[in-house]
């Protein structure tokens, strides 16, 4: 039956219509209601991480904050679940989860024991997870043109645990490639005095070792120059090295090697457990480094020369 749109039409009771309306574009600007669980998969993130200091096993930051701040005017309610893993390329990886944050009651999520992600010296970081948007009861709303941001940020003061086993290497350095003696024969014997000033909350023992092959570094077959001289925490004072024959014959090698080796002492507790250390920009050590020299003089050949 067709009703024709310029005339009326009676129904009795027994009448009925049925109408099928097809709309195939379709948009809300806003809305405002109960709305459903709606679950949202976050991509994986990745960061990479190249501010890190290298060479420093052993030292572990103390007090690490990781955050991320939310920016949204949706009222709905908002959880969120994240995984951060961090790793490096040596295989060792952390991972730290959050669960069930709703990021409209407290738009700033704090991440869980951070310091473990950045110790691993991690080469990057992955974040990924879901968000699920409704489901509480909760009535809120949403128009078309909002949006969620989000920002990732990392605080890691210069605060340290500084390990039994820290220890910071340099690379070999060059010190001699031709065959011309660094050292004359006739010098026996230099004594270098080191005088240091040093402000660290830390102490360091210095070790500095030379070979003409740098795999004796690794393997420890390199000969000793300075043998473990001590430097105390927050501490001035003077110290001296003796080169005799021996050490001073090292340095008229072919090709030779130097690597210094800085083992760090930290602080410890009264149960010799480690005590953070604080790096401050005003903090300095201050190295003055003077010596004395023996020489041989051949009497007999000054004599004859008169």
């Amino acid at each position: 039956m067709s009703v024709p749109s310029d005339e009326l039409l009676s129904l009795t009771l027994n009448d009925s219509i049925a109408i099928d309306v097809l709309i195939d574009t379709l948009w809300f600007g806003s809305i405002t209601g109960i709305v459903d669980t709606v679950d949202v998969s976050i991509d994986t993130v990745k960061k990479e991480i190249s501010a890190l200091p290298e060479d420093m096993d052993g030292f572990d930051f103390a007090n690490v904050e990781i955050s991320i701040d939310f920016e949204s005017g949706i009222t709905i309610p908002v959880f969120l679940d994240l995984t951060l893993e961090s790793s490096n390329s040596n295989g060792a990886s952390e991972t730290v989860s959050i669960s069930n944050w709703n990021i409209s009651d407290s738009s700033t999520v704090i991440v869980p024991n951070a310091s473990t992600l950045i110790n691993v010296q991690p080469d990057q970081i992955l974040a990924y997870g879901s968000a699920r948007v409704g489901g509480d009861g909760t009535i809120g709303s949403v128009t078309s043109d909002e949006i969620i941001l989000g920002e990732l940020s990392v605080r890691a003061p210069l605060e340290f645990e500084i390990g039994q086993n820290a220890l910071i290497t340099t690379d070999p350095t060059l010190l001699n490639e031709n065959d011309s003696d660094i050292v004359p024969e006739e010098i026996e014997n230099i004594v270098l005095f080191v005088e240091y000033d040093n402000d660290f909350e830390f102490g360091s023992m210095i070790t500095v070792s030379m070979s003409q092959d740098t795999l004796d570094f690794e393997s420890g077959t390199a000969d000793l120059l300075i043998d473990e001289l001590q430097i105390g925490s927050t501490s001035t004072g003077l110290d001296s090295i003796e080169l005799n024959d021996n050490r001073l014959g090292l340095f008229n090698q072919d090709s030779i090697y130097l690597r210094v080796e800085i083992k760090v002492i930290g602080q410890e507790d009264d149960n010799g457990n480690p005590v953070s250390s604080k790096f401050l920009s005003t903090d300095e050590m201050h190295l003055n480094i003077y010596g004395r020299v023996q020489y041989l003089i051949d009497g007999p050949d000054i004599l004859n020369s008169e």
